[in-house]
């Protein structure tokens, strides 16, 4: 790029209003320049429902802004053009009728946050991944059957929302977001979990409700930091050893499942506040052998335990409300 195009981009992507008409000047006489103008107008007529004979300087600012909410424009199709949101730090596309993204998403490189839930996405573009500053990605209520591997190449990623797809399955590279906080999944059709889960390390949330999964990898166990722990509504019948391991744990949601026994590595959480098993098929409860000062509550309705078991386990847990 030599340097008549550098200043003119300069000038186009300025947050100063004389610096923008400058460029539109400059490109009045660049029938090169005119591509790209020809985009900003694009972009602006697309994300504002608005015709426009040409482009105005104040428009192309409204463009460069760091923050854009195009949310509910009733949005069918992302253009090429997209790429021109070159400072775009938050972007809201949610809640409009998107089924796919162009390629070109993948050069928004300062992009922080990304809201594109309820839409009708079906797939990702591999150039997510290139979103290297992506912290906040919101995909929920879509209708995503897989992630793209390339999903792991985004090393800053800290929260990724996924509820409501139809993902049956995750790619391994799930396991390279080590910054991922907070992972949600809830009501997708996951049968298994891949070992690399163990890999996220940092995480502190986790959601699963209403999946189909039957088992859990034991590398969950490495997951030191994890605080809450929503797997209600599966098809467990038990819980890996290694669960003893998440002694940061305060919330576990396993009602709905197939227990029929009490996973005994649950009392050994030493701060766990809430527990949820209601909806089983446990019959007992094993009475805890160390002292849960933190555990506050622990609904059991549904499962059939006699009346002397709740007895002796009120008895053990005195401070702990049981609800059955």
């Amino acid at each position: 790029m030599n340097t008549e195009h550098q200043n003119f981009f300069q000038l186009l992507n300025s947050k100063s209003l004389n610096d923008v008409q400058l460029a539109l000047q400059l490109s009045n006489h660049k029938p090169i320049f005119q591509k790209t103008i020809s985009e900003y107008q694009e972009l602006y007529q697309l994300f504002y429902r608005k015709k426009i004979a040409e482009i105005r300087a104040s428009q192309v600012l409204e463009l460069n802004q760091e923050t854009l909410n195009f949310s509910q424009k009733k949005l069918t199709k992302i253009p090429a053009s997209i790429k021109r949101l070159h400072h775009t730090k938050r972007l809201s596309l949610d809640d409009n009728q998107l089924k796919s993204l162009p390629a070109e998403i993948g050069l928004l490189k300062n992009l922080n946050s990304f809201w594109l839930n309820h839409n009708q996405l079906k797939n990702l573009p591999a150039e997510i991944g290139q979103l290297k500053k992506l912290q906040y990605l919101d995909i929920e209520s879509n209708q995503l059957k897989q992630l793209p591997p390339e999903i792991g190449d985004l090393s800053e990623l800290v929260s990724l929302d996924i509820d409501k797809n139809q993902l049956q399955f995750l790619p391994t590279q799930i396991g390279n977001l080590k910054k991922l906080k907070n992972l949600n999944m809830n009501e997708n059709r996951l049968r298994k979990l891949p070992q690399e889960m163990g890999q996220l390390t940092v995480l502190e949330e986790l959601y699963f409700r209403k999946n189909h999964l039957r088992d859990l990898p034991s590398q969950i166990g490495k997951l030191k930091k994890l605080k809450k722990l929503y797997l209600n509504e599966n098809q467990l019948q038990n819980i890996p050893d290694a669960f003893q391991y998440l002694q940061s744990l305060e919330t576990l949601q396993l009602e709905k499942n197939r227990f029929k026994r009490f996973p005994k590595t649950i009392f050994q959480l030493k701060n766990l506040k809430v527990l949820r098993l209601e909806e089983n098929q446990i019959a007992e409860i094993p009475l805890p052998k160390t002292e849960l000062k933190q555990l506050e509550m622990i609904n059991l309705i549904g499962n059939p335990i006699s009346s002397s078991n709740i007895s002796a386990l009120k008895k053990a847990i005195p401070n702990c409300a049981i609800i059955i």
